[in-house]
C-alpha cells in the first residue's frame, strides 16, 4: 500500500492522514470518499437537537407574548 506523499508513517496524528488520503488525487476514489467519511465528525459538530431546557424556554417566550388575538386588540 502506498502512503500519500503529504503524510509519511508515523509522522502525522490520524486525522492528517485521513485528510491526505482524501486530498490524494492519485488515490482509488472510493478510498477517498471512506477517508472523507471518516474525518467528517472531527471536522464538524453535529447539530444537535434543543434539549427540554431549550424548549421549555422558547414555549415560555411564546406564552409570555401572548396570542394573536390579544396583540391585535391593543
Amino acid at each position: 500500500m502506498r502512503l500519500p506523499q503529504m503524510v509519511a508513517a508515523g509522522d502525522a496524528d490520524p486525522l492528517a492522514y485521513l485528510l491526505s488520503i482524501m486530498r490524494d488525487p492519485n488515490a482509488d476514489p472510493a478510498r477517498r470518499d471512506r477517508a472523507a467519511i471518516a474525518a467528517l465528525p472531527y471536522l464538524h459538530a453535529k447539530m444537535e437537537a434543543p434539549g427540554k431546557k431549550a424548549a421549555a424556554e422558547a414555549a415560555a417566550a411564546e406564552a409570555e407574548r401572548g396570542t394573536v388575538w390579544e396583540r391585535l386588540l391593543s
